[in-house]
């Protein structure tokens, strides 16, 4: 099965630490971060993935934790699902959202929001409202 969210890319709003990049759902359980940019100053910053934005405290780590004094300076990032699970795993109808998050905090550095295309001509495929 492919999801309908395979091939979307979404910039990365940028809230904190500097943290900006263009995110695309590569396949079922990759994500890549293109242009990737972050301080590394956080103590406990993490890729988070959840059903939206507002969702993160209960959302789930996914890919290498960010590690404290890893500073990101416009590099790609690849970010693998957990074994066994698929982006239409976490998304709830057809969105969900990525964000660098800091557990300590529980602190959004910069997140994206993904939508699965419509099926609409005049709406546009990935974004809600990040770009």
């Amino acid at each position: 099965k492919t999801s309908e969210l395979v091939g979307a890319s979404v910039s990365l709003r940028t809230l904190a630490h500097g943290v900006r990049g263009m995110v695309s759902v590569v396949d079922d359980c990759t994500l890549m971060v293109k242009d990737f940019v972050y301080d590394g100053t956080a103590p406990d910053a993490h890729w988070y993935i959840a059903k939206d934005r507002d969702s993160f405290k209960t959302g789930t780590e996914i890919g290498e934790p960010l590690v404290k004094g890893r500073e990101f300076t416009g590099e790609v990032v690849t970010i693998k699902l957990p074994e066994g699970k698929m982006i239409d795993d976490y998304a709830v109808d057809g969105k969900f959202a990525l964000s660098v998050w800091c557990v300590q905090f529980s602190a959004n550095f910069g997140d994206a929001s993904f939508t699965a295309p419509s099926g609409d001509c005049e709406e546009g495929f990935g974004a809600t409202g990040t770009l």
